[in-house]
């Protein structure tokens, strides 16, 4: 391999660790947030523990609830997650979540209207977004984007130093000696 396509190797390694990291970042900025917008209006995200269940509420800035679903939390069940995807390929993101009984999303209906939409197994088989690649980076924090992204960055990064201390050891004046 010449110098010039190691060099350009490194770099690329260095760059798209970067860009996985970045992506890792995001995913997990997607996973439980605290608040969620849509255009001018924000819903502040609630918990309430009840027991054996926990309670979701998206907020208005007035305290009204706009929108609510509640997950078992027992032996059986996790607590119940939210998530930002594009469920319904529009321009704005919605906030999935799963629970122990089924997933669903909220849909923006437009003027800070929400729907709650639950899905039945078989929808939720078919709806493609639960299955990506991206949904299971966001479900899980974001973690193999940023771990594989360290990887790649470090591995470009010493191929980059050693590739530049070839290259510099190659340039000096040989001596008699």
């Amino acid at each position: 391999m010449s110098r010039r396509s190691a060099l350009g190797l490194s770099i690329a390694l260095l760059g798209a660790g970067a860009v996985a990291v970045a992506a890792g970042v995001i995913a997990a900025g997607r996973n439980n947030p605290a608040q969620v917008a849509w255009g001018d209006h924000v819903f502040a995200v609630e918990r309430r523990d009840g027991g054996s269940y926990d309670e979701i509420e998206l907020v208005q800035p007035d305290g009204s609830v706009a929108a609510a679903f509640v997950g078992s939390t027992d032996l059986v069940c996790d607590a119940p997650r939210l998530f930002l995807l594009d469920i319904d390929e529009d321009p704005e993101l919605e906030v999935a979540f799963t629970t122990c009984d089924e997933p669903g999303f909220v849909d923006h209906r437009g003027r800070g209207r929400l729907e709650v939409v639950e899905l039945s197994e078989q929808q939720a088989a078919e709806l493609a977004p639960l299955h990506s690649f991206w949904f299971r980076e966001i479900r899980d924090g974001g973690w193999t984007l940023v771990g594989g992204g360290i990887a790649m960055a470090l591995a470009g990064a010493v191929a980059l130093l050693l590739n530049l201390r070839r290259r510099g050891s190659s340039r000096r004046p040989r001596t008699a000696g």
